[in-house]
């Protein structure tokens, strides 16, 4: 069980959620965090002003002779894009809000409009 897995049914529980939804929403969005991890990667760069190698991962393939060189290597780099995402996550999501408040608000009205009244179903 990982990290997403454990927040995403503490969330489910706190909030009252369907955790069965929310777990599958993560395994879905499992594609979409590979995907991130390199940009992640490159921005921490960015940031820190410290280049790593033309490759992501030059230490893995020489993980098992050189244990110690590949767990340094990840932690900085891990270490760098966390903070990254710790920046922008916060600001994303607020974003988000902003712009997809307005859609539910009009599916809302829409699906409330559509819902025949108290009155009518008595009559």
């Amino acid at each position: 069980m990982g990290w997403t897995t454990t927040l995403c049914a503490l969330a489910a529980l706190i909030f009252r959620l369907n955790l069965p939804a929310i777990q599958l929403i993560n395994y879905f969005m499992y594609p979409a965090q590979i995907a991130l991890l390199l940009p992640f990667f490159r921005l921490g760069e960015k940031v820190f002003r410290r280049r790593i190698c033309r490759s992501p991962f030059p230490h893995l393939p020489n993980g098992p002779r050189q244990p110690l060189g590949a767990i340094k290597f990840l932690w900085s780099t891990t270490w760098h894009a966390m903070v990254v995402w710790a920046v922008l996550a916060p600001l994303s999501t607020v974003l988000l809000y902003y712009v997809l408040l307005p859609v539910f608000r009009r599916v809302a009205q829409r699906i409330g409009a559509s819902q025949p009244t108290v009155e009518a179903e008595a009559a």
